[in-house]
C-alpha cells in the first residue's frame, strides 16, 4: 500500500509559482512555474468573482482510478491531503505568498481566507480540490468591476502560463455582465484552456452591472428597402388623391325647378309666381308660419323648394340647427321613407322620394 501511495503521489503535480527576481525572493514563491500533469489527468483553476470584490477559488486536480488498488491508493493520499499535509495535492500556501506579493504591488489589502479542502471519487476518476477566498482580488466602483492586476507583482505576472492539461476558469460576479475581456466568452464565463502564456495585461477583464445596457453601433440601413417603401407610400398617396378627385367629379348638382318641372336652362327661375322661390329657402311661402310646421315638414318644404335635392350642410345652414339635430332627423327620416340620403364624397345628398317633388309642383 505505502509504494502504491508513493507511486501516485509521484504522479501529482504541486501548484508552484514562478515569481522572477526581487519578488520570488522576498515573497518567497519559488521558481518553477505550474507543472505538466501526466496524460488523463488534469488540473481546473475556476474563479468565482463575488460582488464585493473578492473571489472564491476552487483549484482541482483529477486523476484515473484504473483499479481498486489505485483507488484505494487514492483514499489514503485525499486523507492526507485534507489533514493539510503540504507535500499533498496543492498547497495553500503558494497563494498565500501571491497574494501577498500582489497587495504590495497594487497598494489593495489582500487575504486567503475560508481554506477548505475536499476529494471525490467518481467515474474512476479522483479528484482533490483545495477552496478558499482571495479578499479584495477585483476593484469596484458605482461604474465597474474590474480584474486583473491581483494577477500581478512588482516583477510581473505570478501566472505566467497554463500548460496543456490545465485550464483557467472565471465565472463572472453576481449581476454583472462582461464589459471587455481579452478572449471570447460564452454565459459570461471565460475560459482559457492550455497550453497558454500569459503577460501582465493578459487577464485583465472588466464587467459592468447587468442592467446597464453595452452602447451598440446604429443598425446598417437598407437604403433599397428604404427607397422601396417611399415610392409605396407616394403611390398610395396618389391613388387616394385621384379617388377623391373622382368623386367630387361624379357629385351631382341639384337642378332648379321651373313652373312646368322643366329644367331652368330653358326656362328661368321665377316666371311663375306659383312656383318662385322666396330668397330664403327656409320660407318658402310668406302665408305660413313655420312655427306650426314640425321638423320633419321643414325640411320637406325646403327640399320642395330646392326642386327636391339639397346637401345636407345646406339644411343645416337653412335652419339654423346644429349638425347633431339635422343628422338624427335626416336618419330618421331616411329610415320611415320621407327622404333618401346619398352619401358623396365626406358630404350627404338629401333629395325627396322618386317623383315626390313632381307630384308637388
Amino acid at each position: 500500500m505505502r509504494s502504491r501511495v508513493a507511486a501516485i503521489c509521484a504522479l501529482l503535480v504541486i501548484l508552484s509559482v514562478a515569481v522572477p527576481g526581487a519578488v520570488a525572493t522576498s515573497a518567497g514563491l519559488g521558481a518553477t512555474a505550474l507543472q505538466a500533469e501526466p496524460a488523463n489527468e488534469g488540473v481546473t483553476m475556476t474563479i468565482d468573482l463575488q460582488p464585493n470584490g473578492d473571489a472564491r477559488w476552487e483549484v482541482s486536480t483529477e486523476f484515473s482510478l484504473d483499479s481498486e488498488n489505485e483507488t484505494r491508493a487514492f483514499e489514503t493520499l485525499a486523507s492526507e491531503f485534507e489533514d493539510g499535509n503540504s507535500d499533498v495535492g496543492f498547497s495553500v500556501d503558494i497563494f498565500k505568498r501571491a497574494s501577498k506579493a500582489a497587495s504590495e504591488h497594487t497598494g489593495r489589502e489582500m487575504a486567503i481566507e475560508g481554506v477548505a479542502r475536499s476529494h471525490s471519487v467518481e467515474n474512476q476518476t479522483g479528484r482533490l480540490t483545495l477552496i478558499f477566498t482571495w479578499t479584495n482580488f477585483a476593484t469596484v466602483t458605482a461604474d465597474d468591476y474590474r480584474v486583473g492586476d491581483a494577477f500581478n507583482t512588482s516583477s510581473g505576472t505570478w501566472l505566467p502560463e497554463l500548460r496543456a492539461d490545465q485550464q483557467l476558469v472565471m465565472l463572472p460576479p453576481e449581476g454583472f455582465a462582461v464589459s471587455s475581456a481579452p478572449i471570447g466568452f460564452r454565459n459570461e464565463t471565460l475560459r482559457w484552456e492550455g497550453p497558454a502564456t500569459f503577460t501582465e495585461d493578459d487577464l485583465e477583464v472588466t464587467y459592468r452591472p447587468a442592467d446597464v445596457e453595452t452602447p451598440q453601433p446604429p443598425p446598417e440601413r437598407n437604403w433599397v428597402a428604404l427607397i422601396g417603401l417611399l415610392v409605396l407610400a407616394l403611390l398610395v398617396l396618389a391613388l387616394a388623391a385621384y379617388m377623391w378627385y373622382v368623386r367630387r367629379e361624379d357629385e351631382p348638382t341639384a337642378p332648379a325647378a321651373s313652373a312646368n318641372g322643366g329644367d331652368s336652362e330653358s326656362e328661368p327661375r321665377g316666371t311663375d309666381t306659383d312656383n318662385e322661390a322666396a330668397s330664403d329657402p327656409a320660407e318658402p311661402a310668406a302665408d305660413v308660419d313655420l312655427d306650426l310646421l314640425s321638423d320633419e315638414e321643414r325640411v320637406e318644404r325646403l327640399l320642395r323648394a330646392e326642386g327636391g335635392r339639397m346637401k345636407q350642410a345646406t339644411i343645416v345652414k337653412e335652419t339654423g340647427w346644429s349638425n347633431a339635430k339635422v343628422s338624427q332627423l335626416l336618419s330618421a327620416m331616411d329610415e320611415a321613407g320621407q327622404i333618401e340620403k346619398l352619401r358623396i364624397g365626406r358630404e350627404n345628398l338629401i333629395s325627396l322620394p322618386d317623383g315626390e317633388s313632381d307630384a308637388e309642383n
